[in-house]
């Protein structure tokens, strides 16, 4: 079934609007998704529908107008939410939308004028660094140093005020080697470590605060400033992050689609692939000041699917079935990215790769076995297009 709200924070998708199961994030952090948009779009045409039949045949002129109207809801529903129309049809038990699925072979995120909402897109929030730092000067500690003697030594060093041995000092508390594990103590040496102004511990805070880990309360506001900190030093998860938080408006942030461009642009430029992606897709849609262009758009979803970004690779699909961007159309290359994004388990993806097989475009030949394995992955995770196909395949 599918989900019709999605958290803002952790990107769970929901049954209703009252609280995330996830993250128990209320409020405006819960969004309507395309879907859930789309139904109620549809749910008031109908309703505008079935008064006007109600009326009755002494008010024709009125049930006309009211009919019209009701057309129009739907058109622009379906039309803004990336469907397309192949009829409308009135009958005694309401209002038939007849449409094809979003653009066939698009994803949830792009539809055919690729002009979906981006409060769709959630692009999880880089994960927290936990790797060690190469520790500067302190030369004593090789590779033949055990968990304990470079605790010993990080310890001192730390105790000296050392910004470096106390940021991996949390990491040593935080993974539990060289000592015993304990949250509480990798916090509080991120915190000494952040307040001299390493990006890294910074990240790192910001990230606990974000989510509320290891006795921190949440604070998307604590998150946000500590974002800041590291991206404004050139840290690039914190950029992406920083970027994120201004695409959604949380932290005390008022939305700016100009400014999360600012950020994903940075963090694009050092690799992050969840900001390739977003930059890609605001290109795509024309967001955050920028023009739209699909040249551009291809040009960072390519970046960001060849890390191995599922959703980049979707769309990337999609571009070459459609031969946008620049991009000499082949069924072949949609095949193909849609298939690496399939076996990751996108549902869309998956969907789309059993549309291919279907109709045997890009692929050896047309096979339904295949067909009706690829749909019925994408149908165990509520993709209604797969469902579809399934029930008329079956």
């Amino acid at each position: 079934m599918t989900k019709h709200y999605q958290c803002t924070r952790c990107g769970e998708f929901l049954n209703d609007s009252d609280e995330c199961t996830n993250c128990s994030t209320k409020g405006v952090g819960i969004k309507r998704t395309r879907a859930g948009r789309y139904a109620q779009a549809k749910k008031g045409a109908e309703f505008g529908v079935g008064v006007a039949e109600k009326v009755g045949s002494h008010y024709k002129v009125l049930i006309i107008v009211l009919a019209v109207v009701a057309s129009l809801v739907a058109i622009v529903a379906v039309s803004t939410f990336g469907d397309r129309i192949t009829g409308l049809r009135f009958g005694r038990d309401g209002l038939h939308i007849e449409a094809e699925p979003p653009s066939v072979v698009a994803t949830p995120y792009m539809f055919e004028h690729i002009s979906s909402m981006l409060d769709d897109v959630i692009i999880g929030i880089d994960d927290i660094i936990i790797a060690l730092e190469p520790l500067a000067e302190v030369p004593v500690i090789s590779d033949g140093t055990d968990g304990q003697d470079a605790y010993q030594i990080l310890l001192r060093y730390a105790q000296d005020g050392d910004a470096i041995a106390q940021y991996n000092l949390g990491v040593m508390y935080r993974s539990g080697r060289g000592t015993s594990l304990s949250n509480e103590q990798a916090v509080h040496w991120f915190r000494l470590a952040a307040e001299q102004g390493l990006a890294n511990a910074q990240f790192n805070l910001g990230w606990m605060y974000h989510n509320g880990l290891w006795g921190l309360l949440l604070s998307d506001e604590q998150a946000v400033h500590w974002y800041r900190l590291a991206a404004e030093q050139g840290f690039a998860s914190a950029q992406f992050n920083l970027g994120w938080m201004y695409h959604n408006g949380l932290g005390g942030l008022s939305q700016s689609d100009e400014q999360a461009v600012h950020w994903y642009r940075l963090a694009a430029e050092q690799g992050i692939a969840g900001a390739r992606y977003n930059l890609g897709l605001m290109y795509a849609i024309g967001y955050g000041g920028l023009s739209q262009s699909n040249e551009q758009a291809v040009h960072w979803f390519k970046l960001a699917a060849a890390q191995g970004l599922a959703i980049a690779q979707s769309d990337l699909g999609w571009m070459y079935y459609n031969g946008l961007g620049g991009l000499s159309q082949s069924d072949e290359q949609a095949v193909h990215w849609y298939r690496l994004a399939a076996e990751q388990g996108l549902a869309i993806a998956q969907s789309n790769l059993g549309w291919m097989y279907e109709h045997g475009l890009g692929v050896v030949e047309q096979d339904f076995v295949q067909a009706i394995v690829w749909y019925s992955h994408a149908a165990e995770q509520g993709n209604e297009w797969a469902i579809a196909r399934l029930n008329a395949l079956q």
